[in-house]
This record gives structure tokens, sequence and C-alpha cells, in this order.
């Protein structure tokens, strides 16, 4: 007993090991996939893989959801890429696991950006503090996400009127962070990150008119550029930009501080940079401009407005009309440029029809892809629910059955001796009357078999105004179905039936009907006569029920008469696919002797054909025990409508899809089948 549960155990061990070498290999790959997508900023190929990769479970919900809000947010669809970004914060929330806590940070800071832009400050609070502790109480507040999250809150702070302290808190840990960055790694990067989360501290400062700490903070960013131009192999025109961004950010701070001169001064430095000569430049300058109410500067600058938005490929939407298109407008008002100043105001009453309609098509969209994904969400967690519910019934079951064992196992050891003697008895008297049976099943099929080899079926009928071909045989397994058929003259008669057993009586039964069919076929009788005929000879002997259906083709017309009691109805391969016409009368053979049955008539046009078979044919099963089933007839009709073929292709064509379905299966009734297509 203990060398099985030690088995148990080394075994489990092995297998979540082999798991875990699985997923390291599903890492690999996905991460691949990802960075293939992302360098050839292919966002929309970018989504679909972070969702498919996450439904194999070769991404975490979190690695996931991050991706798929990176891509919408790069496809200006922020609100899709909130609505993916809060999914992975809420997925990582619990995790310790490395790799998802820097999914956790980059997603709460691209959220964090995100609602700042959007000036919802008290939810990138609600967000980001939680977060940013989290981060903290884990030892994960190294990474630049973390820092640039922090700077995220104390903007907010800043414009919710938040206390200084708290503000200056939030500022003064991030600057420390960025430092202990750069003094670690000492490369482009870590020096861009504290410029970006640098700039954006003075940004917010100037904005809100703080002046004076903007310029400390201006500062503290000069002298990164100050270290970081020492640098060997530096990028010169990049160096030039930020003391560019550095002079105008200066220059803002001492306008609003009413030092003039001083301002002057550095805007003065701003010009004598490159960067200051780009369009980029000339729309930056006009932070100083504005301020200082140099209008027509400002007016010029705004020129080169439509050239930096076509360099960048941005196009206007409602907030950038906002923010720099009324501001053109009003520079060309303030400088007394009339002429430009209506043209800027009609160019803009343009360019907000398609502004708002791309805003409401954009927000349509967007709830259109949040809400199909909430679903989603929602019936995978559902799904998990049910699984963990799942799994815990199957332990306390599990745990329950082992306890009844071990109790039963007790019972039956202090009992066994006692039981031996009734349980070799009991046994004795099964294997006898098993054998019994078997004897019995093997006469009733040997005169089943007798039955069947004795009824020879006819020859198929030849004409030239129709195509025929039946199988009038099985594979040799027993079975009560049958298929007839008689030419008289110029008309067809022919039948489909078969009893629901394969006993003898069940095979009596067939062979009546059958037999009764052939002599009332040969005297010409209508449909409804004979099936009301074998009806009534059924139902007043001992018989088993059968379904009969029974038709009667004029050659020379394709005139069709028919009645049908309880068989599946017949394919009718005509323009379209479809089954016969038929009226749901039960079986012959039941309680009601003088029941009567309905005919139903219709017309073969030429090249129609139909499809007559008996019921195993709807009702065989596979090794799956999956049905053959009336879809699948209508399907391979179907296809053999496509092709033209003729009544002997459809059966052979029919009997192969047959083969297929049962495999190798040789114990499985094959149906008998019957086509019949008008050539006159």
């Amino acid at each position: 007993m203990k060398q099985t549960i030690l088995l148990i155990i080394i075994t489990a061990t092995l297998l979540m090991m082999g798991a875990c070498d699985e997923k390291v290999k599903y890492n690999s790959e996905a991460d691949h996939l990802i960075e293939s997508a992302y360098q050839t900023k292919n966002y929309k190929q970018l989504a679909t893989i972070a969702d498919s990769l996450q439904k194999k479970g070769q991404l975490s919900e979190a690695e996931a959801y991050y991706w798929q809000g990176y891509a919408y947010d790069r496809m200006k669809r922020l609100r899709t890429a909130s609505f993916f970004w809060e999914h992975a914060i809420k997925a990582a929330e619990k995790s310790n696991d490395p790799r998802e806590l820097s999914y956790y940070a980059k997603s709460a800071c691209r959220l964090a950006n995100v609602l700042t832009m959007r000036r919802d400050g008290e939810s990138t609070l609600k967000i980001g503090i939680p977060v940013a502790h989290r981060l903290e109480s884990l030892k994960c507040d190294t990474t630049s996400d973390y820092v640039n999250l922090l700077i995220y809150i104390g903007c907010c702070q800043i414009h919710m009127d938040g206390s200084k302290d708290s503000v200056n808190a939030s500022f003064n840990r991030a600057y420390k962070k960025h430092k202990e960055d750069i003094e670690v790694h000492h490369n482009d990067e870590a020096y861009k990150n504290a410029f970006a989360g640098v700039i954006n501290i003075i940004y917010n400062y100037n904005g809100i008119q703080h002046y004076e700490d903007a310029l400390k903070w201006n500062e503290r960013y000069g002298k990164f550029i100050t270290e970081y131009e020492q640098r060997q192999d530096v990028d010169s025109s990049y160096v030039d930009k930020q003391w560019a961004r550095y002079d105008i950010y200066r220059a803002v701070a001492l306008q609003g501080l009413r030092r003039n001169e001083e301002a002057a001064e550095a805007y003065r430095d701003f010009l004598s940079t490159k960067y200051s000569l780009t369009s980029e430049g000339h729309i930056l300058a006009n932070e100083y401009l504005e301020l200082a109410g140099r209008w027509q500067e400002a007016a010029t600058n705004y020129e080169n407005l439509d050239k930096m938005f076509e360099l960048r490929n941005i196009q206007y939407t409602l907030d950038n009309i906002q923010s720099v298109g009324l501001r053109k407008f009003h520079a060309n008002q303030m400088a007394g440029r009339r002429d430009s100043a209506m043209a800027v105001s009609i160019k803009i009453s343009e360019m907000l029809d398609s502004a708002i309609a791309n805003s409401r098509r954009t927000e349509v969209e967007e709830q259109d892809t949040t809400r199909a994904k909430l679903q989603e969400i929602t019936i995978h967690q559902e799904s998990i629910v049910r699984k963990r519910m799942t799994a815990l019934m199957i332990a306390l079951f599990v745990a329950i059955g082992i306890f009844i064992a071990y109790i039963l196992y007790q019972i039956w050891m202090r009992h066994r001796i006692s039981k031996a003697h009734q349980e070799l008895e009991t046994a004795y008297k099964e294997v006898k009357t098993m054998t019994f049976e078997k004897e019995r099943q093997q006469t009733e099929q040997r005169i089943f078999r007798e039955i069947q080899l004795a009824d020879i079926p006819p020859l198929e009928p030849k004409d030239k105004k129709m195509a025929f071909c039946a199988t009038s045989k099985t594979n040799g397994t027993a079975t009560a179905d049958f298929i007839d058929y008689r030419l008289n003259d110029d008309k067809l008669w022919f039948c489909a039936g078969g009893a629901q057993g394969n006993s003898v009586k069940d095979s009596f039964s067939a062979a009546l009907v059958k037999s009764q069919f052939r002599s009332m076929a040969a005297l010409g009788i209508a449909p409804e006569q004979i099936v009301t005929a074998v009806n009534t000879a059924m139902t007043s002997g001992n018989y088993s029920p059968v379904s009969l259906f029974v038709g009667v083709l004029e050659l020379t017309t394709g005139r069709l008469q028919y009645c049908n009691a309880g068989h599946p109805a017949p394919v009718l391969a005509a323009t379209e696919i479809g089954l016969l016409p038929t009226a749901k009368e039960d079986a012959i053979g039941g309680s009601d002797e003088c029941r009567t049955f309905s005919t139903h008539e219709i017309v073969l046009e030429p090249s129609n054909m139909l499809f007559l078979y008996t019921n195993t044919l709807s009702s065989i099963e596979n090794a799956n025990h999956r049905k053959f089933g009336t879809k699948r007839i209508l399907g391979e009709a179907l296809q053999q409508k496509k092709t033209n073929a003729s009544a002997e292709l459809f059966i052979q064509h029919m009997t192969e899809s047959v083969q297929r379905f049962i495999g190798n299966d040789s114990h499985t009734q094959i149906p008998l089948m019957l086509a019949i297509q008008s050539t006159r």
C-alpha cells in the first residue's frame, strides 16, 4: 500500500516537472511571436496574436491583456486600451510572479498615462496608488514603469489640489529612483526615462502656474542633460532637442514669474538650437510666445502646424483641434490677421464634421470590442469557477469513495469464506443461463439469415427512360430491412421498409410485407391500397410493426405517386436538395386494422433523382456513437448533385461514405439504398 502511494507521488511530481518545461517552451514561442508583431508595428496582428496565445494557454491573462491594450493604444483606440489594461491589472493583482508583476506595473503605468491625458485624476489615483504601494511592498519599485506611475500620481494630485507634501513626496521619490537607475545602468534608456519623467513634472507645474517649482525641476532636467552630454557616442540631435526643451520650459516659467528679460534671454537660447528650426520646434516655441503676448511670432509659427501633422502622420481629432487648432485661431486673431483667422476657423469647421463622425464611429467600435471581450472574460471566469467546483466535488467524492471502499473491504474480508460457496453457485447458474441464451440467439440468427438468403432480390429493371441502381444485400449482419421493386409496362413499383428489431419475428414480418408488395405490385394496385391491405394483414396477426414506403413511377411522364407509413422520407435531388414531402403516418401493424393511408403525387423532371433508403442509414452509429443522420445524408446528396452523378455513382458514393463513417466495424449493418433518376 505504501509503495503504491509513493509511486503515485513520484509520477505526479514527474508530470508537474514536464508541464513546467512545456510552459517555458510555450513562453519562448509566445515571446517570439509577440516580438515579431511588435517590431513590424502590425498592431492589429499583435492584438490578434495576444488573444490567440492566451486562449491556447501560452500567455498569461496579464501579458495578453497588456499587449492587446498596447496594440489598441497604438491604433488610437484609447477606451479599448484602457479596458484591457484594467483587466491586466486585475489579472495580476494577486500574483507574486516577477513576470506577472512586470506586466502589472506596465499596465498600470500606461493606464495612468491615458487617464491623466483625459484629465481623469480621480481614476488615476484610484488605480495608481494601490498598484504603487503593492509594488513597493514586493520590492518591485526599481522599474521605469513604477517611477513613471509615481509621476502620474503626483501630476494628478497637483490638478486635484492635493497637499504639496504628498505631491513632492511622489515627485522626489520618482527623481531619486531615476538617479539610482542612471547610477546603476548608466545607459541611454535610463537617461531617456529620466528625461521623460522630469519633463512631465515641469510641464504640469507650468500648466498650473507653479512657476517656481517648474524652475526647480527644470534645473534638475538641465543637470541630467549635462551628464548625458558627457557620454561617448551620444546623438547630438537628441541632445540639441533636450536643450531646446530646457530653454523653452525655462522661458515659460520665467515669463510666468514676470521676469520678462530673463525669459526673453532663455527664448533666445532656445532659438540658437537646431530643433527650434523644425516644425515641431516652432509649435513648442509657442508655449512661451503666447504667454509673452508675442502673437505675430506665434501666428507665424502655427503656419508649420499642418506640416508637422503631415510629417508625423497625425489626423485631426476633437482633442488636437481643441489643443492646437483653436490656439492657432486665437493666435491669428490676437495678431490681427483677420483673413488668416477666418481661414483657420473655416478649416476647423470642416475638420470638426469628420472628427465628430470619426469619434462616434470609433466609440461604437470600441464599445462593441469591449462588450464582446467582457462577455468572453465573464464566460471564461465562470468556466474556471465551474472547473474548480467540479474538481472539489470530484476530490470529495473520491475521498468518500475511498472511505466507503475501505469499510466494504473490511466487511468483505470478514465474510468472504461464507460467501465463496454462494458466489460459486451463482456463477455456475449464470454460466448455464448465458450458455442457453447464446444458443438461442445463435439459432435465431441462423434462421434469420436463412430467411434473408431465401429472399432472392429481383434483377435491376432496364429502361431508357430512367437510370436505376439499388443495393439489395447487406454485409451479412442480421437485419429486418428490405427494398424491392418491379417494372410493369412503363411503370416502376418500388418499396422500402423494415421492422424495428432483428429477431426472427421481425424478419418474418418484413418478409411477409415484401411478399405482399410483390403480389399487389404485379396486379398494378395503387400505393395507398397496397399499404392499407398490408396494414390489415399485419394487424390481424401477431407481427412486429413495420415501416413502409411504397411508390409507383410512370416512366413516360415522370408522375410519381407514393404512400408512406412511418418510414424516413426519401431524398429528392431536383434544383435543390430536400426531403420528399410525406404524411406523418404511423408504422403498419398497429392496433387499427381499418386505418387508411393517403397518397401524395409529384412529377419527377428529367435529371431529377429520388434516393430511397432504409431506416438503418440515418440511425447507423460509428465507434464514437455518433449517428450518420439525415443532415449528413442531405450533405452527401448535395455533393453528388454538384457533380451530376448518375444513379450508380450516387449509390456507390453513398456506400463509400457509410464505410468511411463506420470505419473497420464489420458488425455494423450496411443499409439498403435505391436511386432512381428520370431520363425521359
